[in-house]
């Protein structure tokens, strides 16, 4: 997405946090891709979600609060494996 509009990685690092800002959301989740077929995660939560848990299962860490990981695979599939992580 960001080559087709021309943009540097640089313009989307804190992208997540704004997400997270928004009323109601108490899980942000950002997903960009750095390589063919790998893609960085961003998590971002309120409260007690622990999004570190949440990202270790693939191989992620960081903080109960903000975590991210480097996932394989297309687009379509990363997501639905993250979405389903936050939905255990």
């Amino acid at each position: 997405m960001l080559r087709k509009v021309n943009a540097r990685k640089e313009y989307s690092d804190g992208f997540v946090d704004y997400l997270k800002e928004i009323k109601g959301v108490e899980v942000a989740i950002f997903v960009r891709e750095i390589g063919e077929g790998r893609h960085k995660v961003s998590m971002r939560s309120r409260g007690n979600i622990d999004v570190a848990r949440i990202l270790s299962r693939f191989g992620g860490g960081g903080h109960t609060n903000a975590a991210g990981c480097v996932m394989e695979g297309d687009l379509e599939d990363v997501k639905e494996r993250i979405l389903e992580a936050v939905t255990i």
